[in-house]
Protein backbone atom coordinates (compact mmCIF):
# COMPACT_ATOMS: atom_id res chain seq x y z
CA UNK A 1 0.00 0.00 0.00
CA UNK A 2 1.51 3.58 -1.00
CA UNK A 3 2.70 5.56 1.73
CA UNK A 4 -0.08 8.66 0.76
CA UNK A 5 -2.18 10.95 2.26
CA UNK A 6 -4.89 8.20 2.50
CA UNK A 7 -2.52 6.78 5.66
CA UNK A 8 -1.55 9.97 6.58
CA UNK A 9 -3.62 12.83 5.78
CA UNK A 10 -2.05 15.43 8.34
CA UNK A 11 1.65 14.97 6.67
CA UNK A 12 0.16 17.11 3.63
CA UNK A 13 -1.95 19.88 5.61
CA UNK A 14 -0.52 22.67 8.24
CA UNK A 15 -3.24 20.68 10.67
CA UNK A 16 -0.56 19.80 12.95
CA UNK A 17 2.90 21.70 13.65
CA UNK A 18 4.99 18.70 13.35
CA UNK A 19 5.17 15.12 13.72
CA UNK A 20 7.58 12.48 15.90
CA UNK A 21 9.96 10.66 13.93
CA UNK A 22 10.86 7.32 15.48
CA UNK A 23 14.85 6.87 16.30
CA UNK A 24 16.80 4.06 17.01
CA UNK A 25 20.30 3.61 18.39
CA UNK A 26 20.57 0.25 19.29
CA UNK A 27 23.84 -0.25 17.85
CA UNK A 28 25.49 2.68 19.66
CA UNK A 29 25.07 0.96 23.06
CA UNK A 30 28.63 0.56 24.91
CA UNK A 31 29.81 -2.71 23.59
CA UNK A 32 27.37 -3.86 21.75
CA UNK A 33 27.92 -4.54 17.59
CA UNK A 34 27.23 -5.54 14.53
CA UNK A 35 27.22 -7.95 11.75
CA UNK A 36 29.96 -5.70 10.33
CA UNK A 37 31.95 -6.56 12.94
CA UNK A 38 35.23 -8.47 11.74
CA UNK A 39 36.07 -9.98 15.06
CA UNK A 40 32.75 -12.14 14.96
CA UNK A 41 32.49 -11.87 10.95
CA UNK A 42 34.70 -13.02 8.91
CA UNK A 43 34.03 -10.29 5.98
CA UNK A 44 34.46 -11.07 2.57
CA UNK A 45 32.99 -10.01 -1.04
CA UNK A 46 30.96 -12.74 -3.62
CA UNK A 47 30.70 -11.89 -6.83
CA UNK A 48 28.36 -15.02 -7.35
CA UNK A 49 24.82 -15.98 -6.07
CA UNK A 50 26.37 -19.03 -3.88
CA UNK A 51 29.30 -19.45 -2.27
CA UNK A 52 31.05 -23.14 -1.97
CA UNK A 53 33.32 -23.95 0.58
CA UNK A 54 35.59 -26.78 1.91
CA UNK A 55 37.46 -27.53 5.18
CA UNK A 56 41.28 -27.73 4.75
CA UNK A 57 43.05 -29.99 6.55
CA UNK A 58 46.86 -30.40 8.62
CA UNK A 59 49.77 -32.72 7.83
CA UNK A 60 49.95 -35.08 10.59
CA UNK A 61 52.46 -35.32 13.70
CA UNK A 62 56.42 -35.46 12.90
CA UNK A 63 57.62 -39.09 13.77
CA UNK A 64 61.14 -40.21 15.07
CA UNK A 65 62.64 -41.91 12.36
CA UNK A 66 66.20 -43.91 12.15
CA UNK A 67 69.26 -42.67 10.07
CA UNK A 68 68.92 -43.13 6.45
CA UNK A 69 65.67 -44.14 6.89
CA UNK A 70 62.69 -42.45 4.95
CA UNK A 71 59.78 -40.04 6.50
CA UNK A 72 56.09 -40.78 6.16
CA UNK A 73 54.25 -38.79 3.17
CA UNK A 74 52.41 -36.00 4.45
CA UNK A 75 48.31 -36.33 3.58
CA UNK A 76 46.59 -33.27 3.69
CA UNK A 77 43.13 -33.73 3.20
CA UNK A 78 40.87 -31.42 2.27
CA UNK A 79 36.86 -31.72 2.23
CA UNK A 80 32.91 -31.74 3.74
CA UNK A 81 31.89 -29.02 0.81
CA UNK A 82 29.33 -26.95 1.83
CA UNK A 83 26.87 -24.47 -0.31
CA UNK A 84 26.30 -20.91 0.73
CA UNK A 85 23.38 -19.51 -1.60
CA UNK A 86 23.30 -15.83 -1.12
CA UNK A 87 20.33 -14.35 -0.05
CA UNK A 88 18.08 -11.20 -1.70
CA UNK A 89 16.34 -9.02 1.22
CA UNK A 90 13.99 -5.96 -0.51
CA UNK A 91 12.01 -4.11 0.86
CA UNK A 92 10.21 -1.10 -1.38
CA UNK A 93 7.61 1.82 -0.27
CA UNK A 94 5.65 3.37 -2.86
CA UNK A 95 4.65 7.23 -2.47
CA UNK A 96 2.17 8.75 -4.65
CA UNK A 97 3.23 12.09 -6.83
CA UNK A 98 0.59 14.22 -5.39
CA UNK A 99 2.02 13.32 -1.67
CA UNK A 100 5.45 13.77 -2.89
CA UNK A 101 4.66 17.11 -3.85
CA UNK A 102 2.62 18.13 -0.83
CA UNK A 103 4.85 16.35 1.85
CA UNK A 104 4.55 19.89 4.48
CA UNK A 105 6.46 17.83 6.99
CA UNK A 106 9.56 16.30 5.76
CA UNK A 107 7.96 12.76 6.09
CA UNK A 108 10.02 11.36 3.01
CA UNK A 109 13.05 12.15 4.13
CA UNK A 110 11.86 10.17 7.63
CA UNK A 111 10.90 7.41 5.76
CA UNK A 112 13.60 7.16 3.83
CA UNK A 113 15.75 7.15 6.93
CA UNK A 114 13.42 4.44 9.00
CA UNK A 115 13.85 2.33 5.28
CA UNK A 116 17.55 2.19 5.69
CA UNK A 117 17.44 1.97 9.39
CA UNK A 118 15.29 -1.34 8.98
CA UNK A 119 17.70 -2.80 6.72
CA UNK A 120 20.43 -2.31 8.78
CA UNK A 121 18.31 -4.17 11.70
CA UNK A 122 17.37 -6.30 9.48
CA UNK A 123 21.39 -7.45 8.18
CA UNK A 124 22.25 -7.69 12.11
CA UNK A 125 18.83 -9.97 12.46
CA UNK A 126 19.80 -12.63 9.86
CA UNK A 127 23.96 -12.36 10.77
CA UNK A 128 23.60 -13.10 14.46
CA UNK A 129 21.02 -16.06 13.68
CA UNK A 130 24.18 -17.43 12.50
CA UNK A 131 25.27 -17.74 16.55
CA UNK A 132 22.01 -18.63 17.96
CA UNK A 133 21.13 -20.63 15.08
CA UNK A 134 24.28 -22.75 15.31
CA UNK A 135 22.43 -25.01 18.18
CA UNK A 136 19.98 -26.31 16.00
CA UNK A 137 19.85 -24.86 12.52
CA UNK A 138 23.07 -23.64 10.79
CA UNK A 139 25.74 -26.77 10.36
CA UNK A 140 29.18 -26.97 8.77
CA UNK A 141 30.55 -29.05 6.03
CA UNK A 142 30.48 -32.10 8.47
CA UNK A 143 26.26 -31.63 9.29
CA UNK A 144 26.77 -31.04 12.75
CA UNK A 145 25.64 -28.11 13.86
CA UNK A 146 27.71 -25.03 14.38
CA UNK A 147 28.26 -26.08 18.12
CA UNK A 148 28.42 -29.45 18.83
CA UNK A 149 29.89 -32.53 20.85
CA UNK A 150 30.52 -34.56 17.51
CA UNK A 151 32.12 -32.59 15.05
CA UNK A 152 34.09 -35.00 12.57
CA UNK A 153 37.69 -33.96 11.54
CA UNK A 154 38.91 -34.95 8.36
CA UNK A 155 41.28 -37.26 10.07
CA UNK A 156 37.73 -38.92 11.51
CA UNK A 157 38.55 -38.12 15.03
CA UNK A 158 35.86 -36.24 17.08
CA UNK A 159 35.77 -33.04 17.86
CA UNK A 160 33.80 -31.02 20.97
CA UNK A 161 32.97 -27.56 20.42
CA UNK A 162 29.98 -26.93 22.69
CA UNK A 163 29.52 -26.31 26.30
CA UNK A 164 26.84 -26.45 28.77
CA UNK A 165 26.45 -24.52 32.22
CA UNK A 166 24.52 -21.13 33.61
CA UNK A 167 27.75 -18.47 32.96
CA UNK A 168 29.94 -18.35 35.75
CA UNK A 169 34.07 -17.50 36.21
CA UNK A 170 34.44 -21.29 36.56
CA UNK A 171 31.80 -22.16 33.26
CA UNK A 172 33.76 -19.41 31.26
CA UNK A 173 37.08 -21.54 32.03
CA UNK A 174 35.32 -25.07 30.70
CA UNK A 175 34.45 -22.54 27.53
CA UNK A 176 37.93 -21.09 27.56
CA UNK A 177 39.88 -25.00 27.52
CA UNK A 178 37.37 -25.76 24.36
CA UNK A 179 39.25 -23.03 22.73
CA UNK A 180 42.57 -23.15 23.71
CA UNK A 181 43.16 -27.16 23.46
CA UNK A 182 40.91 -27.37 20.35
CA UNK A 183 42.06 -30.11 18.08
CA UNK A 184 42.90 -29.75 14.54
CA UNK A 185 41.62 -31.52 11.23
CA UNK A 186 44.15 -34.14 11.53
CA UNK A 187 43.37 -34.77 15.34
CA UNK A 188 46.71 -33.31 16.88
CA UNK A 189 47.22 -29.96 18.95
CA UNK A 190 45.49 -26.64 17.33
CA UNK A 191 44.09 -24.71 19.91
CA UNK A 192 43.27 -20.55 19.72
CA UNK A 193 44.03 -17.90 21.43
CA UNK A 194 40.33 -16.03 22.40
CA UNK A 195 39.29 -12.58 20.58
CA UNK A 196 35.65 -11.70 21.52
CA UNK A 197 33.58 -13.39 23.61
CA UNK A 198 29.76 -12.43 22.46
CA UNK A 199 26.57 -13.11 24.85
CA UNK A 200 23.12 -11.64 25.13
CA UNK A 201 21.96 -8.09 26.71
CA UNK A 202 21.06 -9.96 29.88
CA UNK A 203 24.35 -11.64 30.37
CA UNK A 204 26.68 -8.32 28.97
CA UNK A 205 26.85 -6.53 32.63
CA UNK A 206 27.96 -10.21 34.44
CA UNK A 207 30.51 -11.09 31.48
CA UNK A 208 32.01 -7.58 31.82
CA UNK A 209 32.49 -7.83 35.56
CA UNK A 210 34.12 -11.42 34.97
CA UNK A 211 36.15 -11.04 32.50
CA UNK A 212 37.00 -7.12 32.96
CA UNK A 213 37.47 -6.39 37.01
CA UNK A 214 40.61 -5.83 37.81
CA UNK A 215 40.14 -8.54 40.83
CA UNK A 216 38.23 -11.46 40.69
CA UNK A 217 34.40 -11.13 40.63
CA UNK A 218 32.06 -11.70 43.20
CA UNK A 219 34.93 -12.59 45.99
CA UNK A 220 35.35 -10.71 49.30
CA UNK A 221 39.45 -11.66 48.41
CA UNK A 222 41.61 -9.11 46.64
CA UNK A 223 42.76 -11.88 44.03
CA UNK A 224 43.87 -11.48 40.68
CA UNK A 225 41.14 -11.73 38.05
CA UNK A 226 43.55 -14.20 35.35
CA UNK A 227 41.05 -13.10 31.88
CA UNK A 228 41.54 -9.19 32.36
CA UNK A 229 45.57 -10.06 33.14
CA UNK A 230 46.15 -12.30 30.45
CA UNK A 231 43.82 -11.47 27.87
CA UNK A 232 43.47 -7.82 28.32
CA UNK A 233 42.30 -7.33 24.53
CA UNK A 234 39.80 -9.76 24.85
CA UNK A 235 36.46 -7.91 23.54
CA UNK A 236 32.99 -8.46 25.64
CA UNK A 237 30.57 -8.08 22.59
CA UNK A 238 26.50 -8.02 22.63
CA UNK A 239 23.77 -7.41 20.17
CA UNK A 240 20.28 -7.16 21.03
CA UNK A 241 19.50 -10.05 18.33
CA UNK A 242 21.41 -12.46 20.47
CA UNK A 243 18.46 -12.29 23.21
CA UNK A 244 15.19 -14.38 23.21
CA UNK A 245 13.10 -11.40 22.39
CA UNK A 246 14.58 -10.46 18.94
CA UNK A 247 16.95 -13.77 18.20
CA UNK A 248 15.60 -15.13 14.09
CA UNK A 249 15.87 -18.88 15.20
CA UNK A 250 13.61 -17.95 18.61
CA UNK A 251 15.90 -20.27 20.16
CA UNK A 252 14.79 -21.27 23.85
CA UNK A 253 18.11 -20.94 26.00
CA UNK A 254 18.73 -17.29 23.83
CA UNK A 255 19.21 -15.73 26.98
CA UNK A 256 21.90 -17.91 28.66
CA UNK A 257 23.74 -18.91 25.54
CA UNK A 258 27.00 -17.32 24.82
CA UNK A 259 30.26 -17.62 22.56
CA UNK A 260 33.87 -17.16 22.68
CA UNK A 261 35.69 -17.15 18.94
CA UNK A 262 39.55 -16.80 17.86
CA UNK A 263 41.04 -14.99 14.97
CA UNK A 264 40.82 -18.08 13.20
CA UNK A 265 37.08 -18.96 13.27
CA UNK A 266 35.36 -20.02 9.64
CA UNK A 267 32.29 -17.79 11.00
CA UNK A 268 31.76 -15.71 7.85
CA UNK A 269 29.52 -13.10 5.86
CA UNK A 270 29.62 -12.50 2.16
CA UNK A 271 28.26 -9.47 0.48
CA UNK A 272 26.88 -10.24 -2.47
CA UNK A 273 25.44 -6.53 -2.59
CA UNK A 274 25.60 -4.02 0.37
CA UNK A 275 22.74 -2.44 1.83
CA UNK A 276 21.64 0.11 -0.91
CA UNK A 277 18.64 2.82 -0.94
CA UNK A 278 17.40 4.12 -4.13
CA UNK A 279 14.85 6.66 -5.17
CA UNK A 280 12.79 5.79 -8.58
CA UNK A 281 10.86 8.21 -9.99
CA UNK A 282 7.05 8.44 -11.20
CA UNK A 283 7.41 8.95 -14.60
CA UNK A 284 6.91 5.74 -15.59
CA UNK A 285 5.51 4.38 -12.98
CA UNK A 286 2.05 3.34 -14.22
CA UNK A 287 0.06 4.97 -10.60
CA UNK A 288 2.11 7.92 -10.70
CA UNK A 289 4.10 6.70 -7.77
CA UNK A 290 7.98 7.41 -6.68
CA UNK A 291 9.30 4.36 -5.58
CA UNK A 292 12.28 4.01 -2.61
CA UNK A 293 13.99 0.68 -3.15
CA UNK A 294 15.90 -0.61 -0.42
CA UNK A 295 18.07 -3.96 -0.52
CA UNK A 296 20.55 -6.20 0.32
CA UNK A 297 22.06 -9.42 -0.78
CA UNK A 298 24.34 -11.87 1.34
CA UNK A 299 24.69 -14.79 3.14
CA UNK A 300 25.89 -15.68 6.26
CA UNK A 301 27.33 -19.90 6.92
CA UNK A 302 30.75 -21.75 8.83
CA UNK A 303 32.85 -22.16 6.93
CA UNK A 304 34.22 -24.57 9.86
CA UNK A 305 33.78 -25.55 13.25
CA UNK A 306 37.44 -24.70 14.38
CA UNK A 307 38.54 -21.62 16.10
CA UNK A 308 35.02 -20.99 18.02
CA UNK A 309 33.53 -22.79 20.89
CA UNK A 310 29.45 -22.12 22.03
CA UNK A 311 27.69 -22.59 25.59
CA UNK A 312 24.00 -23.13 25.69
CA UNK A 313 24.29 -21.54 29.17
CA UNK A 314 21.58 -23.83 29.71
Amino acid sequence: MPFGSGLNPSAVKTAIDEFFFSKFDYAEQPGFTTAENPLLFKQQTSGQSAEITEEFGMPGEFLGKAESEAGPEATIRSGNQKTHNVVNYKRNLKIPKEYYDDDKHGTIQAMAEALGTRGKTSRDKNGFALYVGGFATYTTGDTAYIWSNSHTALNGSTVDNLSTGAFTATTFETLWRLLVEQASQDGEAGGHVPTAFLVPPILAPDAHEVLQSDLQAGTAENQLNYWSKVYPGLQVLSSIYLGSTFNQPGYANANTAHYLVSQNHGLTRWVREALYTRLVGWETDDNDEWTYKAGFREVVGARSWEGAVGSTGA
